[in-house]
């Protein structure tokens, strides 16, 4: 789960909860969370730059947990701005690969490693 409380990028993965700052109302920014479950890290980011991490985090499985896009759990809590994209990673990217795959338009290089994209713009 990434949401924005205060001002402040949170990124939320079973009980652990990691903050990022820097971010900018009104601005687009770039949002990423990415879990290794090799190493139980999760880690944030914000325009391509790391912003905090967290250790020994309860591993993640497709079937263990929901995954919410626009909403904070079972919550009513919605978010209040516009998504361009959401892409979904088959592993754990690198500093240098969230860079450059995140203003990435033709996917066709790394389609083998992503799982979903959802542009927001097609109206799909």
């Amino acid at each position: 789960c990434i949401y924005i409380y205060r001002g402040n990028i949170k990124g939320k993965l079973g009980t652990r909860t990691i903050v990022g700052s820097g971010f900018s109302n009104g601005d687009w920014e770039h949002i990423a969370l990415s879990y290794d479950s090799q190493t139980s890290q999760m880690s944030l980011y914000l325009n391509g730059n790391h912003a905090e991490t967290a250790s020994g985090v309860t591993s993640y499985t497709e079937s263990s947990q929901t995954v919410y896009i626009g909403k904070s759990g079972d919550s009513a809590a919605f978010f209040k701005g516009e998504l361009d994209q959401l892409r979904v990673w088959s592993k754990a990217l690198t500093t240098i690969e969230l860079r450059t795959r995140a203003l990435l338009t033709d996917l066709s290089s790394v389609s083998s490693d992503l799982r979903a994209h959802y542009p927001m713009d097609t109206g799909q």
